[in-house]
């Protein structure tokens, strides 16, 4: 029968030129991933920014026109001018020709 004994071991490193360097190149490139992380929660951030600015009539709108188009349907009709009549920031018709 056999068992396993933790404990804590101190570790140390005879610090040559060639650990400098490798001990380097692990921070620049642990500054890179950092860095990527960032500008990945950067662009999250002003995306939710951006999403919670949209007012719900522009949210309206992007449903009816992704909705507008199916099979079947003229795409030259569909691709023709259209109208969106506002009124106080409300929708109040929307014409398509």
């Amino acid at each position: 029968m056999g068992f396993t004994v933790n404990r804590p071991v101190v570790i140390k490193a005879i610090v040559t030129e060639s650990f400098k360097r490798l001990y380097i190149q692990d921070l620049e490139e642990a500054i890179k991933r950092v860095n990527a992380i960032e500008g990945q929660l950067d662009s999250q951030i002003r995306r939710a920014e951006l999403e919670r600015t949209v007012t719900p009539q522009a949210r309206a709108i992007r449903q009816q026109l992704e909705l507008e188009v199916r099979v079947g349907d003229n795409l030259f009709t569909k691709l023709s001018r259209a109208e969106i009549i506002v009124k106080d920031g409300i929708i109040m018709e929307i014409r398509e020709e």
